[in-house]
């Protein structure tokens, strides 16, 4: 599941923003396996997805329903 992420930052950039030593050796360890932006953007492209397969069932359905309303009106109306 591990897939090459590109534009990482040089590891010279990560070493100028954690420090030096075992503990910013951790933190750049950790910085380089994180994920999680990765996953919220697909988490958010998913959700973009749905939200328009919603919209475009709505306006079928808005369609029909204004059409039936407009039928009832005529009716009422003779």
């Amino acid at each position: 599941m591990n897939q090459p992420v590109h534009n990482r930052p040089s590891e010279t950039q990560i070493t100028e923003a954690t420090g030096s030593g075992r503990a910013g050796l951790r933190t750049q360890r950790s910085l380089l396996a994180d994920e999680r932006g990765a996953a919220a953007l697909e988490y958010g492209l998913i959700v973009s997805l749905v939200v328009i397969a919603m919209l475009s069932a709505l306006q079928g359905v808005a369609s029909t329903t204004t059409g039936l309303w407009n039928t009832v009106a005529n009716v009422l109306a003779e």
